[in-house]
């Protein structure tokens, strides 16, 4: 008779009152309603009566019971992916924190704002208690820009204070997606590549208010290799879901909506699991590499270099040789570098005064600087296979060259065309270049390594006025009012006291 009892009871319906029911004398109504529910299969959305299997402690509390539903939740969090993956153990991650007016709202209980701050709270420690070698660091939305609630760090205390100073101010304004990003990007863009950079944003809003094209900021985050990820309060955003997908490589399910308050803090505590790092390099395992043979030419040593370029192998006609290093030398030394133009302006740049070329006696230097700039210069202007040597070159320099080589008539043509160039300068011009020059003030030294020069040498340097020191003698005054006293001072018979 009890067994038809209890099976009258499962088939009552929940709208019928409580003291319509009948129970047994043991009390065990709730439990076996609980049960035969599991049983039937409920759905998500009904009620589930937790409070009805609520244990009290031995002090009379239910603390016991809420620490075992947090613990029965870290546990559904480790084990809902069990695939074996690598993960980031440094992780360097930037909580973004919705701090504009629609966090006023109070669909979440008490409001978005102050459940968000709490939920804040417990997501810093959970963070480091589960990455405790990780940094964190937190911003806010507010009034259109971002702004600075806690500097990237490893110390949980500092941040939670820092959030919980945010329980005095009231949500006011609209939010920025674009400013957030774009400053959690500058407080990430120097952490080293072997953690992650990690974004999570807690957005309140349908909208967001940002001064440029946030498609850009997100093209630069890709470049950056920055995660976002995001859980909104209202509804579910297209650009929300579109920058979570492109910043985790097309996976959406970083972005998320929350129900209720549970699921608003199960969505929070997601984010403390490392995500799953992606190898950059190809793995070497599925390939099997095995040697080449491979088929070297070697032309007669009767062969010229010409006859190998227009009667050798096809396709070898075009190829660029390399001349021998004394005819470079040759060219090299007699180049006229003080007619080309393009030398002159980069020559200026490498001696610090890019606003003039260099000079004739600049360009006709000497020196290590100048050599390695004619050889890198006169390498690139001709196409050389291989640069110009210039240690190479400056042992040929220092050498004793052969008399009546190429080399000097080479010079020797270069210093006709000169020759031929100057006298083809009218006279009046050159008196009226004389007399300009003589009319105009001296100019200034060309860089600081030569003034440095002028001083150490004792030269004076030009362009500089030198000032006398005249002491006027017989103009000054004598004084008309009475002599200050000091605060310490005590004020004399007679004398008044001066403003």
């Amino acid at each position: 008779m009890a067994d038809s009892d209890e099976d009258y009871i499962g088939e009552v319906s929940e709208d019928e009152g409580v003291n319509n029911v009948l129970r047994s004398p043991r009390g065990e109504v709730p439990a076996s309603r609980a049960k035969r529910r599991k049983q039937r299969g409920g759905a998500e959305w009904e009620v589930s009566r937790t409070w009805e299997t609520l244990v009290e402690g031995a002090d009379g509390t239910i603390s016991s019971t809420v620490e075992g539903l947090l613990e029965a939740g870290k546990r559904k969090r480790l084990l809902r992916d069990t695939t074996p993956l690598q993960r980031g153990i440094i992780r360097h991650l930037i909580l973004i924190l919705d701090l504009s007016q629609s966090m006023a709202e109070k669909d979440l209980r008490p409001t978005r704002y102050l459940l968000t701050l709490r939920y804040a709270q417990d997501f810093v420690g959970e963070f480091f208690e589960q990455n405790p070698i990780s940094q964190l660091g937190v911003l806010g939305l507010r009034d259109g820009l971002a702004v600075r609630i806690s500097d990237m760090s490893g110390n949980p205390t500092e941040h939670i204070g820092a959030i919980q100073a945010l329980r005095v101010q009231d949500p006011k304004g609209l939010p920025s997606i674009q400013n957030g990003l774009e400053m959690a990007r500058g407080a990430l863009l120097h952490t080293p590549s072997h953690g992650t950079r990690e974004v999570f944003i807690i957005f309140g809003s349908l909208l967001s208010s940002d001064p440029g094209d946030i498609h850009q900021t997100m093209s630069t985050l890709i470049n950056d290799k920055v995660r976002v990820g995001i859980v909104g309060l209202a509804a579910q955003v297209a650009i929300c879901r579109e920058l979570c997908a492109k910043t985790n490589g097309g996976d959406d399910t970083r972005y998320g909506v929350a129900l209720n308050e549970q699921h608003f803090r199960e969505l929070v505590m997601d984010v403390t699991t490392p995500p799953a790092t992606y190898s950059q390099k190809q793995s070497t395992t599925s390939f099997s590499q095995f040697g080449m043979l491979r088929l070297r030419y070697n032309p007669p040593s009767g062969t010229s270099q010409g006859s190998m370029a227009n009667g050798g192998k096809p396709g070898e006609g075009n190829e660029p040789t390399q001349q021998p290093e004394t005819e470079i030398y040759v060219r090299l030394k007699s180049y006229p570098f003080i007619l080309d133009q393009e030398f002159a302006k980069g020559l200026a740049i490498i001696l610090g005064h890019p606003d003039a070329p260099a000079t004739e006696t600049e360009i006709g230097r000497s020196d290590d600087l100048v050599l390695q700039a004619k050889c890198f210069y006169f390498s690139r202007k001709e196409k050389l296979v291989h640069p110009v040597n210039f240690a190479a070159y400056k042992a040929w320099l220092n050498s004793d060259p052969p008399t009546n080589t190429a080399e000097d008539e080479a010079i020797g043509t270069t210093s006709q065309q000169l020759k031929a160039s100057a006298a083809d300068i009218p006279s009046s011009t050159e008196h009226t270049i004389q007399t300009s020059g003589l009319a105009q003030e001296p100019t200034y030294p060309s860089s600081f390594a030569h003034i440095v020069e002028l001083i150490t040498t004792g030269q004076p340097i030009p362009g500089i006025q030198q000032i006398p020191d005249t002491v006027l003698k017989g103009r000054d005054t004598p004084s008309t009012k009475p002599k200050r006293r000091k605060p310490w001072e005590k004020e004399e018979a007679g004398e008044t006291s001066q403003a």
